[in-house]
């Protein structure tokens, strides 16, 4: 790339965290079913109970990856976080101690441009890269006419996107006029876990037994951890 800034991207989780830093030309631009522009430089992964703060993660990180203020520095980053992302801002719903501030990075590693956005969110956005014709990223159980769905509401289809790990994430995706997406992130790993038969009631009894939870569990508590 004879012209290009280096990007940063992160994915934060309750328990890992994973960063990356891209070349990517000044005239790149994103195409569906295509991956993101760019040239992965370097990556790492954390595991956040090492470290003291995120800030803290990101100092390590771009020591590792050699990075030199005013030199070779990111001049953006996208950083994808476990939990609802208010003002560029988001306290973790899995790690309660640990508040990342967009605007206070900014100025801690002179980043000029620094957005938070909730994970699922980005794993939304993450779904309209994907090749559906490739068996080796995206697998088909039950085939749709999605053309026909297009015809007749005109706007893409809705799609969805769930996910278990040390949270439940969700988000949907609704089609625009434009043939483009939004992506509205959401907290639906928190809903009450609903059993339909006897083994999932004694599931139920057992869970708020576990966690103390005399009222309630969530799906949260069923499927991740």
């Amino acid at each position: 790339l004879k012209y290009s800034d280096l990007v940063m991207m992160g994915d934060v989780g309750g328990t890992n965290c994973r960063l990356e830093i891209h070349a990517v030309a000044d005239v790149a631009s994103v195409s569906p079913g295509q991956p993101p522009p760019g040239d992965l430089l370097y990556s790492a992964e954390f595991c956040n109970c090492d470290f003291p703060s995120f800030l803290s993660i990101m100092e390590r990180f771009l020591e590792d990856a050699g990075c030199k203020r005013g030199k070779k520095w990111p001049t953006a980053a996208c950083i994808a976080v476990a939990g609802p992302v208010e003002k560029n801002s988001v306290r973790f719903t899995n790690r309660e101690d640990w508040v990342i501030d967009g605007a206070a990075l900014v100025q801690q590693l002179q980043i000029p441009d620094i957005k938070l956005v909730n994970d699922f969110a980005a794993n939304g956005y993450g779904l309209l890269t994907l090749d559906d014709k490739n068996p080796a990223e995206v697998h088909i159980l039950q085939a749709g006419d999605l053309r026909e769905l297009q015809r007749k509401h005109d706007r893409p289809p809705p799609m969805a996107c769930i996910g278990a790990g040390t949270g439940l994430g969700e988000c949907y995706l609704t089609g625009r006029p434009d043939g483009k997406y939004d992506v509205w992130p959401t907290e639906g790993g928190h809903t009450d876990f609903a059993p339909r038969t006897d083994l999932e009631v004694e599931l139920l009894q057992f869970l708020k037994y576990r966690f103390d939870q005399p009222n309630r569990v969530s799906v949260e508590r069923v499927v991740s951890g």
